[in-house]
């Protein structure tokens, strides 16, 4: 075989080039959930600035560019990461996508329900960047006081999309924002209802991990009760795109005792496409709910103790 002009007699061999510091190093965290049975945290490191708020009266232009940049992202593969929940640390890394997932088990007697502060930092030097960029996350923590739990899809069930006709879908991802999306009336009331006061709410949804900031600004906006947005990733890997089942499976997995009702539209027959209430996790049991209608406003805020009940102010 014949070798590369600089690869002769006499040549050295061209050492390989370091690469630049990120311009925009960042960590997005996806925040996390679990009970006293572990943890789960997720997020992303990108070389990317942070997506700009929506502010009332912008035009549609600054919508698509502000859903444009979300999809065109450099992520940063290979980052030493070091997460910690209450008091216990795991380290990580990204993976080829900048995706990372952690499992932790902390000291029960640590969590504090219903969300528990974590942090996630640059564990070592990477491509010159040494700063720690510490992202601080919270992680929603099953308390003691759950009744049950709530699993909710998230197209055309509390967000009208339109996902049976892709155009529209398409124009409306692009074209709006967290403060001019709509969510079906009444949802909003629902699931505040279905809350209460200390059952955990979970949106799962198989639009990509690109729209987490968006899904994040529209719950809050809207007023429905916080809990952690799981989506997946954009394009898959070799293996094919994660299925929602692996992540309600997560869900079911975390809280082993905790009955759940799945919410979701009829359209996408999600019951047949998730555990059924004949597998349910031990101890635990699917009541399956159709919806088309609406929207939902966030809980009170407050931290409970899932060992004593005990109650705390959230900054």
């Amino acid at each position: 075989m014949g070798r590369g002009p600089r690869a002769g007699l006499g040549h050295r061999p061209a050492a390989p080039r370091r690469l630049a510091p990120p311009d925009h190093f960042r960590i997005e965290a996806y925040g996390g959930h679990g009970s006293t049975d572990g943890v789960v945290v997720r997020g992303r490191v990108l070389d990317d600035p942070p997506l700009s708020e929506a502010v009332e009266g912008e035009g549609v232009g600054a919508a698509i560019r502000r859903t444009v940049r979300g999809f065109v992202t450099d992520e940063l593969p290979g980052v030493p990461l070091r997460v910690t929940v209450a008091d216990t640390t795991a380290e990580t890394a990204s993976d080829a996508e900048g995706y990372f997932l952690t499992r932790l088990r902390p000291d029960p007697d640590q969590l504090t329900s219903p969300w528990t502060c974590g942090t996630v930092e640059l564990a070592g030097e990477y491509r010159g960047v040494t700063d720690p960029h510490r992202t601080p996350f919270e992680v929603r923590v099953t308390g003691p006081d759950a009744r049950f739990g709530v699993v909710s899809d998230v197209d055309d069930t509390i967000l009208e999309t339109g996902v049976q006709r892709v155009a529209r879908m398409i124009h409306q991802t692009f074209t709006g924002s967290a403060l001019t999306r709509t969510p079906f009336p009444g949802v909003a009331e629902l699931y505040r209802d279905l809350a209460g006061s200390g059952n955990p709410v979970f949106y799962v949804s198989s639009s990509p991990w690109n729209l987490h900031t968006f899904l994040t600004r529209f719950l809050q906006h809207r007023g429905f009760p916080m809990g952690p947005v799981l989506l997946r990733d954009l394009l898959g890997t070799a293996t094919g795109r994660e299925q929602k089942t692996g992540r309600i499976r997560e869900i079911l997995e975390l809280n082993p005792e905790l009955p759940f009702v799945l919410i979701g539209d009829s359209g996408r027959r999600i019951p047949r496409s998730t555990p059924t209430s004949s597998t349910p996790a031990p101890g635990g049991s699917w009541r399956s709910t159709s919806a088309r209608c609406g929207s939902t406003r966030g809980t009170d805020g407050s931290r409970r103790s899932p060992a004593r009940g005990r109650t705390t102010s959230r900054s």
